[in-house]
């Protein structure tokens, strides 16, 4: 059964790409996360699904798709059912992604630096670390990066080992335990309560809590 609309927090997928639809939630949420600064992102959609050339092929749904003014690409999703296909489901994230950026005959080059992020409310590889960072090594020599502008992220919101900045600590608390701090959190805690206050948004919800019964992608 769907969560009531009034118990949403900003970890339930719906609500968080409900909310990031807004670059001012959007863009500090990325710069929390990767320690740059954007200027502006163009979306390519919230709650997209993305389906594979065969109709009988699964497709995935992105909950937050977005390009940022340098060119890269990010993904953001929320992941908060613990099972063990996280890895492969980043996979075939990161894969679609791709295979929707080219055109017939255009240049491998032309792929742009993309980020597959995953926050997560369980350690999916219980090390207790609040950010786990991957791209593809050489396994016969760590130091050579195979340089395919392609990196993965998980957000685990329960961790408690690494280095992160002030801003991402205050977000993952937030994530957490519902607890705003700083001025981004508490700007994120009032737009949650004015979506589940919005007649627009609860009608949204429910629609799409029907057609997943229906059909699930996720």
């Amino acid at each position: 059964m769907s969560t009531p609309i009034d118990s949403l927090t900003i970890m339930n997928d719906f609500m968080f790409s409900t909310v990031m639809k807004k670059e001012e939630f959007c863009i500090p949420l990325l710069e929390a996360i990767l320690g740059v600064k954007i200027r502006s992102i163009t979306y390519l959609n919230t709650q997209e699904t993305i389906q594979a050339e065969s109709p009988d092929s699964r497709g995935v749904r992105l909950d937050v798709y977005v390009e940022d003014d340098a060119n890269t690409v990010y993904d953001i999703d929320m992941q908060t059912t613990s099972n063990s296909n996280l890895a492969k489901r980043m996979r075939m994230y990161q894969s679609m992604i791709d295979a929707r950026a080219l055109e017939a005959g255009d240049d491998f080059n032309l792929l742009k630096k993309s980020f597959v992020i995953f926050i997560t409310n369980y350690d999916p590889f219980g090390a207790d670390r609040y950010v786990y960072t991957f791209r593809n090594r050489c396994d016969e020599a760590q130091d050579i990066i195979l340089n395919d502008a392609a990196a993965k992220m998980v957000i685990n919101t329960n961790g408690k080992v690494g280095e992160i900045s002030p801003e991402l600590a205050a977000l993952i608390r937030y994530m957490k335990d519902g607890e705003a701090e700083d001025e981004y959190t508490e700007k994120l805690d009032k737009e949650v309560q004015l979506i589940r206050n919005d007649e627009k948004w609860r009608h949204d919800y429910m629609t799409l809590a029907q057609r997943d019964t229906q059909n699930r992608y996720v």
